[in-house]
């Protein structure tokens, strides 16, 4: 049975390694990944081991040391040997957090323990996981919070609402979105286009167009200036200004992450983001999903940087992960459609993911099948308006989706020139220092950086002569961001 995305979003709510999957016996049980082989759902390992052969209809991840698979259409879960330790006997489930777990029954949503007992009954419509010990709850159109017996704490009275995340919790009435406490106080009322949940005591907020940061008093502590911003982590965050993503600390000023012990955030994409934590000692990636709960948990190793070239993103529905060096794809519910079998992967575009296998590209569809074959000495481009760019012998093509060649004479872009922008100015180059010119090569910025990149959407990025910080400017050269050098 499909699960609801409000399901998705939450059924692999984790958020300490040890803590998902410590056992009775102290022991550390194995950590296991839903794959799909031939319709069916089974368990492989973080060696690629197939630990539970695929007998199941459906799976999600394992949290707090159980996973919820679906048999004959109904719900229980199984532990990290395979072992049934709950009946199925549900039509929809969450997996477990903080203990608990919300299941469907007889078309109505209740909260159970470890045991499988039911705690509050099943009375609700709509229940999302239990977070500092309440849990948001729907009757018919309007949102609450229960506590784990199904008390309601809160009364139902929001058009939405979020789980409750250092002490306050998103909420929606009508269009706006505003934060209400434990005891039902509102924050600041419903003033709020859009938002983001508390981290590491602030939260991006948007009124009309543009984003900045709240405490947990309500006081604005970063001024609204940024396209989109979203949440702190390691104290930083990551902001648009315009399309450009940058990245700033607490108090909005630009921060440098060129330095090694930070995390490399990457933006949200269709409700979901990497995030990297070095604080374990080692590069781990995990997902954080629009309610800021870690999404999959952590342990994605990964050696290859997350940039333009191989992304962990969601895309089309399927996002990249590393497991023991080898890259695969999983779907929004946890499980790998596509095994981990290649050395490098990019993101899916019009049904097609740039693939690389030792020291060859080629590419795959949805199933993993590959539809070109891995035979490139390098993919430059994944498929837009059905084409895209490879190199073989050094010749550059482009290809259809089905790998035909299209015109070998073409290329889509010049490596060695930057791409036009509408600005129509360009990057020039006067006694080892960069400016920018018009069409007619007259100076507009006069040349003063020691290195450049070409405008996009009005703004370029600039590195300082005198120093290693860098910014980014508008075509008029006026500074609209800059960084200082991390310490």
């Amino acid at each position: 049975m499909k699960l609801s995305f409000d399901f998705l979003v939450f059924f692999t709510a984790l958020f300490l390694p040890l803590s998902i999957f410590a056992a009775d016996n102290h022991t550390k049980p194995k950590l296991l990944y839903p794959y799909i082989e031939n319709g069916s759902v089974g368990y492989f390992d973080e060696k690629l081991a197939v630990i539970i052969k695929p007998n199941f209809v459906d799976g999600l991840p394992q949290s707090e040391g159980m996973a919820a698979v679906c048999v004959n259409d109904l719900w229980g879960y199984i532990d990290s040997n395979g072992h049934i330790v709950i009946k199925p006997n549900f039509t929809q489930v969450q997996s477990f957090l903080s203990g608990f777990a919300a299941v469907q029954k007889d078309g109505k949503w209740g909260l159970i323990n470890r045991k499988g007992k039911f705690t509050a009954e099943p009375k609700w419509d709509e229940l999302r996981p239990v977070h500092e010990g309440l849990a948001p709850a729907r009757r018919a159109a309007k949102w609450g919070y229960i506590d784990v017996q199904g008390r309601e704490i809160i009364p139902l009275q929001f058009d939405d609402a979020h789980p409750f995340i250092e002490g306050l919790a998103k909420v929606k009435q009508g269009e706006k979105w505003g934060f209400v406490a434990h005891n039902g106080q509102l924050l600041n009322g419903f003033r709020y286009d859009d938002a983001w949940f508390f981290s590491e005591g602030l939260a991006a907020i948007a009124i009309g167009d543009t984003w900045g940061y709240i405490d947990t008093k309500g006081q604005e502590v970063v001024a609204r200036r940024y396209t989109k911003a979203f949440p702190f982590h390691n104290r930083r965050a990551a902001v648009y200004i315009a399309s450009h993503l940058v990245f700033i600390d607490k108090h909005g000023g630009g921060v440098d992450f060129s330095h090694p012990g930070y995390y490399n955030p990457r933006p949200f994409i269709d409700g979901y983001a990497a995030r990297m934590d070095t604080r374990i000692g080692k590069l781990s990636w995990y997902y954080l999903n629009t309610f800021g709960l870690s999404f999959l948990g952590t342990g994605f190793n990964t050696k290859y940087p997350l940039d333009s070239t191989f992304t962990h993103n969601f895309s089309e529905d399927l996002c990249g992960v590393e497991i023991g060096g080898l890259c695969g794809f999983m779907d929004r519910s946890g499980k790998f459609v596509v095994r981990p079998a290649y050395s490098k992967a990019r993101a899916f575009s019009e049904g097609l993911a740039v693939v690389q296998w030792r020291d060859k590209w080629g590419y795959i569809n949805k199933q993993g099948m590959v539809v070109i074959p891995i035979r490139y000495n390098y993919a430059f481009s994944s498929f837009k308006k059905g084409r895209a760019e490879v190199m073989e012998n050094g010749k550059h093509f482009i290809l259809d989706t089905s790998g035909n060649i299209v015109d070998p004479s073409s290329i889509v872009y010049n490596h060695k020139a930057p791409k036009p922008d509408l600005s129509g100015l360009h990057p020039i180059r006067r006694n080892k220092r960069w400016g920018f010119a018009n069409a007619a090569d007259k100076i507009v910025i006069a040349p003063r950086y020691a290195r450049v990149e070409p405008f996009k959407d009005g703004i370029a990025k600039v590195t300082m002569a005198d120093s290693p910080r860098w910014g980014l400017i508008n075509t008029k050269g006026e500074l609209l961001y800059s960084t200082y050098m991390s310490r």
